[in-house]
Parts: C-alpha cells; sequence; structure tokens
C-alpha cells in the first residue's frame, strides 16, 4: 500500500502528468469540456478523408453524392464551431490553472511562521521560475499545450490507422519517423529549458535593473545621479550573459531538429511516391482508396507537427510546474524544521520575558548574531536596546517575534519556552513597529487597522489611536479621510511624507494594543520624525507605554533615556544594564555614547 501510495506521488510530481492534473483540480467540469472537444475534434480529420474518398467513389460510379457532401458540410460546419470552443475552453481553464497556482504558491509562502525561508536565493529563484521569468510563460500555458498536442495526436494517430489498412508496415515507419522528430525536438526544449533554469538569479538580476530603470522607488535618485545608463548596463549584462547560451544552445539544438525534419520529409515524401506507384499500379484497389490515403498521410504530420508547436508551449509550461513542485517541497521542510509550537494559552507576560544564554546565527552565515544572550525584559515595564549598528538590536526583536528561533539556548514567557508556544498565539500578543514597517497601497484605516483586517474598521479605536500620535488633523484633512488610499497611483489617492507615516506605523501598533496586544515592540520609532514630533513622542512615551512590556530600539537617546530599563548590546551580548541615570553615573559605553550625541547640540 506505502509503495503504491510513493508511486502515485512520484508519478504526479512528473510535470507532464501534473499538468494535468492541475487542469483537473483547477475546474473539473472544464476539463470534461474541453476533453470532450478535443476527442470529437480530432475524429473529424480522419473523418473528412473517408468522407472525400466516398464522395469520389460515388461519382466514379455515377451514383449520387449529395449524402456525402452534406455530410462533409456538417463535418466543416461543426469543425469551425468547436475549434473556437475548444480555444475558449482552453483560455477559461489556463487562467483558473494560473490562479490556483498563485494562490498555492502565495499559500505555501505565507505557512511559515519565521521569515528564513524568504531569504533563501533558492527558493527566490525557484518562485521566478513558477511566475514564468524564463519564458514568460506561466504554468496554465499548459493547458494549450496540452490541448494542442492531444488534438494533433489523436487525430494523426486516427489517421495512421487509415494508413495501416493500406500496408501496416508503411504505417510503422511513417510512426517511427515522427517519434523520431519528436524526440529530437524534444531534447532541444529541455535543453534550454534547463539553461533558464542555471540562469535565473542572472534573471532576476535583470529583473531588478530593470525596475532600478523604470520603478518610482529609485526614479529621484536615477536621474539625480545619473544612473539610467549604469543600469541598463546592468541589465544588459545579466540579460545577455543567459541568452548568450540560449542562443548557443538554440544553434545546436536547431542542427539537431533539422535532422530528424529531413528524416520525416525523406519518409513522408517516399511513401507518397509509393501510394503514388500503387495507385497507377493497382487495377484491383478503388481509387477513393488512394484518395483517403493521402489525406490521412497528410494528417499523420500532426504527430511532430512543427506550426503552433505544442511540445514547445508544453515544455516552457512545464519548466513553470517544476519550480511550483519544489517551492511546496521545500516549503514543508522549511515548515518541519523551522517555527512551530501548540501551546495557546499563554497570555500577557504577567512576569517577564527571558533570554537564556540564547546564541542565533542567520542560515547561511558561520558568524553568530548573538553567543550566550541573557535579557530579562520585565513584565509591564519599558525596555531599551542600544549598541552600535550590527550589534543585534532588531535581530534581538526578530528573535522575540519568532520571526526566528534561537540557535541555541530560550526564550521563556513566564518560565514556558516561547518555542512551545503556537507562533499565531503569540504573534496575537505582540504589537509592533518595525525599522521597515509597511508602506501598503491600501486606505488609511486598513494601514492602521492591518491587526483588524478583513472586519469591519473600528472608527472608534481608530479615531483613539489617530489622537495619541498626533495623526488625526493629518486623516481629516484629507478629503476621503480614513478611506483615503495612501498611494497617489490610486483612486482616492493622497501622498504621506516620512514622518507622517512613522505616525501612521506607530498608530498601527497601537491599534494592535486596543484588540489585545501586550507586548509592544519599537524599532526606531523617530526615525523619519522631526524635532517637534519626536519631543512630542518624548513627552507622551510613558503614557503611550503604560502597563504594557515594551522594547524600544533606538539610536537617539532622547527617546531611550525614559525607558524603566536600557540594555547596552555588544558583541552578541548584554555589556551594561540600568536606568540613565545609573548608566551615566557607571561612565561606561552608554554614557559614552550618549555624551557624543548630546554634544552635537551642546556645541
Amino acid at each position: 500500500m506505502a509503495g503504491a501510495r510513493a508511486f502515485f506521488t512520484n508519478l504526479n510530481e512528473r510535470p507532464r502528468v501534473r499538468a494535468h492534473v492541475m487542469a483537473w483540480e483547477a475546474n473539473a467540469p472544464l476539463a470534461v469540456v474541453l476533453v470532450v472537444l478535443i476527442v470529437v475534434g480530432a475524429a473529424f480529420a480522419p473523418l473528412y478523408a473517408v468522407l472525400v474518398g466516398t464522395v469520389i467513389g460515388a461519382a466514379a460510379r455515377h451514383q449520387s453524392v449529395t449524402a456525402p457532401l452534406i455530410a462533409i458540410g456538417a463535418v466543416y460546419a461543426v469543425s469551425q464551431v468547436l475549434g473556437p470552443a475548444r480555444d475558449a475552453v482552453t483560455g477559461m481553464l489556463n487562467r483558473r490553472v494560473d490562479d490556483r497556482v498563485r494562490a498555492e504558491m502565495m499559500e505555501a509562502m505565507l505557512r511559515p511562521h519565521g521569515i528564513a525561508h524568504l531569504e533563501d536565493a533558492a527558493l527566490q529563484d525557484k518562485l521566478e521560475l513558477a511566475r514564468g521569468i524564463a519564458w514568460g510563460i506561466t504554468p496554465g500555458s499548459t493547458v494549450g499545450g496540452l490541448a494542442q498536442l492531444w488534438f494533433s495526436r489523436l487525430s494523426s494517430l486516427g489517421s495512421l490507422l487509415l494508413v495501416a489498412r493500406f500496408r501496416w508496415w508503411l504505417a510503422v515507419v511513417l510512426l517511427v519517423a515522427n517519434l523520431v522528430t519528436l524526440r529530437s525536438k524534444r531534447k532541444a526544449f529541455i535543453n534550454l529549458t534547463q539553461i533558464y533554469g542555471q540562469g535565473t538569479e542572472r534573471l532576476r538580476k535583470s529583473s531588478y535593473f530593470r525596475e532600478v530603470a523604470l520603478g518610482a522607488d529609485a526614479a529621484k535618485e536615477a536621474r539625480v545621479f545619473g544612473l539610467g545608463p549604469w543600469a541598463i548596463d546592468r541589465f544588459d549584462g545579466a540579460w545577455f550573459e543567459t541568452m548568450r547560451e540560449v542562443w548557443a544552445e538554440r544553434r545546436r539544438g536547431g542542427l539537431v531538429v533539422s535532422a530528424g525534419l529531413l528524416l520525416k520529409g525523406v519518409v513522408t515524401v517516399s511513401a507518397f511516391l509509393y501510394i503514388a506507384n500503387a495507385a497507377f499500379a493497382a487495377s484491383a484497389r478503388p481509387p477513393q482508396d488512394f484518395v483517403v490515403i493521402i489525406q490521412a498521410l497528410l494528417s499523420v504530420a500532426g504527430l511532430s507537427m512543427v506550426l503552433g508547436n505544442p511540445e514547445l508551449i508544453l515544455e516552457q509550461g512545464t519548466s513553470a510546474i517544476r519550480p511550483t513542485i519544489e517551492v511546496e517541497r521545500d516549503i514543508a521542510t522549511h515548515s518541519a524544521s523551522a517555527i512551530r509550537g501548540d501551546r495557546d494559552d499563554v497570555t500577557e507576560p504577567r512576569h517577564s520575558i527571558k533570554f537564556e544564554n540564547v546564541s542565533f546565527g542567520y542560515p547561511g552565515r558561520d558568524d553568530l548574531v548573538f553567543d550566550g544572550l541573557n535579557l530579562e525584559l520585565p513584565a509591564g515595564h519599558s525596555l531599551a536596546i542600544v549598541g552600535d549598528n550590527g550589534a543585534g538590536k532588531t535581530t534581538l526583536v526578530k528573535l522575540l517575534a519568532r520571526l526566528y528561533d534561537p540557535t541555541s539556548g530560550r526564550i521563556t514567557v513566564d518560565g514556558i519556552p516561547l518555542a512551545d508556544v503556537d507562533p499565531a498565539a503569540w504573534h496575537r500578543q505582540l504589537a509592533a513597529i518595525f525599522q521597515d514597517f509597511g508602506r501598503y497601497a491600501l486606505t488609511a484605516a486598513e494601514n492602521v487597522g492591518l491587526s483588524n483586517f478583513g472586519d469591519e474598521p473600528d472608527l472608534d479605536a481608530l479615531n483613539r489611536v489617530a489622537d495619541r500620535v498626533g495623526i488625526r488633523p493629518l486623516i481629516d484633512g484629507w478629503e476621503h479621510g480614513w478611506d483615503s488610499v495612501l498611494n497617489r497611483q490610486f483612486d482616492k489617492g493622497v501622498e504621506a511624507s516620512g514622518g507622517e507615516w512613522q505616525r501612521i506605523a506607530l498608530a498601527r501598533a497601537l491599534f494592535a494594543v486596543e484588540r489585545g496586544a501586550h507586548v509592544l515592540v519599537l524599532d526606531e520609532p523617530t526615525a523619519q520624525l522631526d524635532v517637534r514630533g519626536e519631543a512630542e513622542l518624548y513627552d507622551r512615551f510613558l503614557e503611550l507605554t503604560a502597563g504594557l512590556t515594551t522594547v524600544v530600539i533606538s539610536h537617539r537617546f532622547s527617546t531611550v533615556r525614559r525607558a524603566d530599563r536600557i540594555v547596552v548590546v555588544e558583541h552578541g551580548k548584554v555589556c551594561e544594564v540600568g536606568s540613565h541615570d545609573e548608566l551615566m553615573a557607571a561612565g561606561g559605553k552608554y554614557a559614552s555614547m550618549f555624551e557624543l550625541q548630546a554634544a552635537r547640540f551642546a556645541s
């Protein structure tokens, strides 16, 4: 039983098999309709040949040709309807497959509670291949390739049966010649897709440099610093490095395909000559038989057709399916080895959060950010973390938020290992403003109310947090208020300054507190505020953090000095702990950093 299950699992992971399964899973009724249209349409080629032969035979015997002519007209009329219908169903199924794959990829990438998989370069390459970066062809395109391929194959096989009625060995020779041609084409297409797959990182780089040249994010610096020619040059370098290999393979593959086509051409022409000679030499066989055979011979070429190239379309589409299978497998591996936990009974910290001998290093790097870190965050109090750039302050926040788990050691909440806690349950206890907070092209209400996303906006709560962070006048001043979209590229769009975005992000964290979060993380909360805004936050710091377990990271000592306790992180460990006054009196690293910053203003 287990062996059979493994067989079918491996079979399902073969891209061409997976393409059929994906079409069925995307919309089974549409898939059935497409199969019917293909089978019926494919029967028309041999049927048409037989009907034409019937007309010729009836005319030779001076019989009425009305019935077979009417049948030919009916077949032609139905085929004119079936073709567009098949294309329409193919297009609908194509879109549904792509929609399903996009949804599955999004769900897979969001499945792990951590973010380590997002920094996996190999995984990003596979994602780009699944999006069609190599060919511009997505997994849904396999539907069109499969439809064309099965239509031409079934039609050709039906015609091949008509040839076999005349000479069985001639049908075998034609089949072998077409299969050799088909194999040469498939081999060439597979080699091309492998080159594209190996060059995915270069293609990603070329896409990045194209965005630098064309996108809005770098538009100002691209013009001020004259980055346009540089971006174009980098784009060309990354793109052509891959394309040169592709062009070389096309030349090599073209020779192989040409040899296969030459073989097929020689066999087909020889078959025509043989049939023509037989037609002139035989008197016992009626002429309509040769008419049928000649038409069937023309249709057999569809086994390895060149026009439309369904094999190429299918190979390009399956080159996007392969990475979707691998992404799902890689995500399953990440999920199995990454952040998990099943305890959902952890509520607000009542005593403390502790980092106990914590060590941590980012995946793929040998150096440790933390090496034996010990730190206690008393519940209901504020703790500020300071240190030089690269000391690990933001990494500490990532560990606290369980975006990563420690390499060794543990983090506990009131003595309960955080590794045992359901990550989703812990995230509900957390409200955070990250240094690189998101600026979403959503309404102001959605930007602030992310923790309530999908539900009706709680305007009372939104207004309360807007008042607390000082953005209520800003919101009220916009024509559409909370319904304003924070991006001018959209209807009802407005543009917020850097400082206004900082306040919106702070309101986002406080809104999560309104929704029940008890741990507040403020990573550089004043980085983009002006002097007045920073002073206001400084004055209201105790009010904003009252009763919360708060972690503050900032280079601005006017903010951190208000925290109940301050820790200085250096070389992956805590080197100083105390209040502002205690650390200043100690005259250590904190005092040195504070005096250095204060001296800029005093002078």
